[in-house]
């Protein structure tokens, strides 16, 4: 039985309401002393006085491996993604009302290089990319709430192309959609999107596998195949 999607069309106060509630008032600046500004990063100083690097900071902002955290975004399919501050939870993703503004932006891309071929369905618990021939869909690439774990189970059953050299349109489309998934989770989306891919049709530069998680900045991420699909398990990482 089909579910209902809700994917649709939002007005202007709609998207001013989701941007306020993704950036948020004074977002670092009402923080304890524990954050002192660099330029345009900011790091975190435990009582101790020790900077923390490659970790979490106690409100839960992952620092990277010179101990920075700023500001960050990137592209998918031709335009500018914002990504959350911080690891986005289930429960804060919601409806799914925070990322639909920007993901009725990659239907209206993707339909138009591909036209009737690719369909979006947001459902309460998902979001589903399908290929379109004739009247049947086939399922490309899929993000589920995990809400026990915290975490999210994104499925793959498509080749994302090459990511150097020239790709086919679909090809484009499909790794677009998958980078715009990833954006939405991790505030940094480039290591995500680069351990998965690398895992699904890569050398595995990331070790990523099914016995144990592999901590890729503020997730984890384990792997499984389930028939023929990649399975992805991504969940937050821990304190």
């Amino acid at each position: 039985m089909m579910r209902k999607s809700n994917l649709r069309n939002f007005t202007a106060g709609a998207v001013t309401a989701v941007l306020l509630s993704m950036s948020g008032p004074g977002i670092l600046l009402s923080y304890g002393a524990g954050w002192q500004q660099e330029g345009e990063n900011w790091q975190y100083y435990n009582e101790e006085n020790r900077l923390l690097v490659s970790e979490l900071t106690p409100d839960g902002y992952y620092v990277d491996e010179n101990g920075n955290w700023r500001k960050n975004s990137t592209q998918a399919l031709g335009m500018d993604i914002a990504v959350p501050d911080r690891y986005c939870t289930p429960e804060e993703m919601g409806d799914w009302s925070r990322i639909l503004v920007e993901l009725n932006q990659v239907k209206d891309k993707v339909y138009e290089d591909m036209g009737e071929m690719r369909s979006f369905h947001v459902y309460e618990d998902a979001v589903v990319y399908c290929r379109v021939s004739g009247d049947t869909e086939t399922e490309l690439i899929s993000l589920s709430k995990n809400e026990a774990e915290q975490g999210y189970r994104l499925a793959l059953a498509v080749n994302l192309g090459t990511r150097s050299g020239r790709r086919s349109l679909a090809s484009t489309c499909d790794y677009g959609v998958f980078r715009f998934l990833l954006a939405k989770i991790s505030h940094y989306p480039e290591q995500a999107v680069d351990a998965i891919y690398e895992s699904w049709q890569g050398k595995n530069s990331w070790n990523v596998n099914r016995e144990q998680d592999v901590s890729v900045m503020d997730l984890r991420i384990r792997c499984d195949v389930e028939n023929g699909k990649g399975i992805y398990q991504i969940r937050p990482l821990l304190p």
